[in-house]
Parts: C-alpha cells; structure tokens; sequence
C-alpha cells in the first residue's frame, strides 16, 4: 500500500485564517473567514486528513 503524505500551513489572525497546503507537487493557497463556516471550507478543500 501506498501512503501519501499532505503539507499544510496556516496562519491565523482574529479575522482569516490564510492556509497553504501542498498534496503532490503543486501547492494551493487559501484564505477563509476565521469562523466555523471558514474551518469547514478549509477541511473540504484539504481534506479532513491534511488536519
């Protein structure tokens, strides 16, 4: 079996939290509300595993 592993930064204010995540080569940016609605959006863009 195969593994494959996730990279995931995140910085966080009172206001956003701004995400960089990286599965493969290529990474992805992402920048959200600092709310519940904002962490959702990050783990359905990352993947409930990258966290």
């Amino acid at each position: 079996m195969q593994t494959t592993s996730a990279v995931v930064g995140v910085n966080v204010s009172k206001a956003t939290l701004a995400v960089c995540h990286q599965q493969g080569s290529s990474p992805q940016h992402l920048d959200v509300a600092n709310t519940p609605v904002g962490f959702r959006e990050v783990v359905r863009r990352c993947g409930p595993h990258s966290l």
